[in-house]
């Protein structure tokens, strides 16, 4: 755990506790009633600080969502780049929101069936339900998307908008691409990373609707579920 993870837990813990000490609320009305409030940690990953910029969040982008069914993705990577990814992780995480990124805007807008340009939001969520490192994105994206001319919306199917092997083949590859820019041949990180793509470990993307069907009813319910982490 690094120091910063240690004083984020210690910070959650004692959040509005007796710990960070607090004041008294007296009524001046002539009651006598007396409220204890404690002071807050104002941690920025701490849930009960951050109540009200999840809630802005959350609010900032149902402003722009369409009146349209969505589906939610995950995209992941192998549990042998963590290590690498958790050293360098302002750069890493840049380079997983582009590959991700690219990948399904070229993949929608290419493949026979969907030949559309679609839309999404991504947050990143670097912690399991287990409180273990696994950075990971959240893709929120549309049911269907523009076509090459922007003048005409295409629709997909309600439960389905590309094959998500290919997806996974893609992102492996864009992300492969990515990583062999940004360092040398020579360095001792890019050879485990290219040590971990020759073998073929798993890069998966999960994909599942928005609909009534899944898990989540409305695309609200799936947003006020990732602003839950929107610090992690």
């Amino acid at each position: 755990m690094s120091p910063e993870q240690r004083k984020a837990t210690q910070d959650i813990e004692t959040c509005r506790t007796q710990s960070l000490g607090g004041h008294v609320d007296i009524c001046e009305d002539g009651c006598g009633y007396q409220r204890i409030s404690y002071n807050s940690c104002r941690n920025r990953h701490c849930p009960k600080c951050q109540g009200l910029q999840s809630m802005r969040w959350v609010q900032q982008r149902l402003e722009r969502i369409l009146p349209i069914p969505y589906f939610h993705m995950v995209f992941t990577v192998p549990h042998e780049l963590h290590p690498i990814i958790l050293q360098n992780q302002q750069t890493l995480y840049k380079l997983l929101f582009q590959a991700a990124a690219k990948s399904l805007l070229e993949f929608a807008l290419k493949w026979r069936r969907s030949r559309a340009e679609v839309g999404f939001t991504a947050r990143l969520h670097t912690w399991n339900q287990d409180i273990l490192f696994h950075p990971h994105l959240h893709l929120i994206v549309t049911c269907g998307g523009l076509d090459q001319t922007h003048t005409r919306w295409i629709h997909s199917r309600d439960n389905f908008l590309v094959p998500v092997r290919p997806l996974s083949k893609i992102f492996r590859g864009k992300l492969l691409d990515f990583l062999k820019r940004l360092l040398p041949k020579t360095c001792s990180v890019s050879r485990q990373i290219s040590n971990t793509f020759r073998n073929r470990m798993p890069f998966s993307v999960l994909s599942g609707s928005s609909t009534a069907r899944n898990r989540w009813s409305t695309v609200n319910a799936l947003l006020e579920a990732l602003s839950e982490s929107l610090n992690t």
